[in-house]
């Protein structure tokens, strides 16, 4: 949980940072949604990898995997409605996608470490 809160962080500085630097260009204007999403899917993830922990924990590797494919599939479904429905002009759109997809890789990248650091510790 405590990797979730410094993940956050870390997000919320760079997205803080480049604001300032660029002034917002590089930012769309719902990346704070896109945040908010990404926050409450990791602790969804985080509850549903500790209840396997605790109640299967000889398979705790496919609650992991699980919950990366949750995040995967809901994530692309986001994306791909947002996509198909935005009416924004498509430089916002280019955009928006780019700053989920960065978001998004983030969040997996941390959610791999941890899983990687869990499996030292039971090995």
């Amino acid at each position: 949980m405590k990797a979730i809160f410094i993940t956050f962080a870390i997000a919320v500085g760079l997205t803080l940072a480049i604001g300032q630097i660029e002034g917002g260009a590089l930012l769309h204007r719902y990346i704070w949604y896109m945040h908010g999403y990404f926050f409450l899917i990791a602790i969804l993830v985080h509850f549903i990898v500790e209840y396997g922990l605790k109640h299967f924990s000889d398979q705790a590797y496919l609650f992991y995997l699980g919950g990366m494919f949750t995040r995967l599939f809901v994530s692309v479904g986001l994306l791909t409605l947002y996509l198909l429905f935005g009416t924004e002009p498509r430089s916002a759109i280019v955009v928006g996608t780019a700053n989920f997809l960065f978001l998004y890789l983030l969040y997996a990248l941390v959610e791999i470490k941890s899983f990687l650091h869990n499996l030292r510790q039971n090995s």
